[in-house]
């Protein structure tokens, strides 16, 4: 569960990252 967790998080971040740069190119 907590490896699972581990990569949601990582997954979530990388798409808050690419949200942020979507958001300051557009």
């Amino acid at each position: 569960k907590q490896k699972a967790a581990q990569e949601l998080g990582l997954s979530r971040q990388g798409l808050v990252k690419k949200l942020k740069r979507l958001a300051i190119t557009g």
